[in-house]
């Protein structure tokens, strides 16, 4: 087994008498569902996870019976998983398992892509917005005694 075999065989999860652990880190019934899910398919979409755990009830019933689980639900269960060190990625069409280095270094490259997108996007929408109440919009870094020319990032 070489180095990226051995990292990633460690996503697979281990049954304990009640719990399910991702290496020696429990999770809940609903992250442990989700997990097989995502390692039983090439690719799943996020309302069909939605749909999946609403069929198997309520994701958090100890705090609201009559609540069906949602996307912000689900996205929060992914950020979870990705925490304890699950490496989910995804596109357009769905989300995955990582099987390889090269798929996490291009989902990373893709969520940089997107992040300076978004960045440049609400840059100009500022730039726009000063320009609608005549505010120049350098005037405000004129404020803060920046020599923005000698500041590097």
């Amino acid at each position: 087994m070489n180095n990226e075999e051995v990292f990633f065989s460690k996503f697979r999860l281990k049954h304990g008498d009640k719990e399910m652990y991702i290496g020696s880190k429990a999770i809940s019934a609903h992250e442990g569902e989700v997990l097989k899910l995502l390692q039983s398919q090439e690719s799943v979409r996020i309302g069909d996870i939605v749909r999946w755990l609403n069929r198997m009830g309520s994701h958090e019933t100890f705090e609201a019976p009559q609540k069906k689980t949602t996307v912000r639900k689900v996205y929060q269960i992914i950020r979870n998983l990705r925490e304890l060190g699950c490496p989910i990625v995804g596109d357009h069409h769905g989300i995955w398992i990582a099987k390889s280095v090269e798929e996490v270094e291009a989902f990373a490259y893709h969520l940089e892509q997107k992040a300076r997108s978004d960045v440049a996007s609400m840059l100009h929408l500022k730039k726009q917005m000063l320009k609608m109440v005549n505010i120049n919009p350098h005037s405000l870094f004129d404020s803060l005694n920046l020599d923005l020319d000698k500041t590097t990032v």
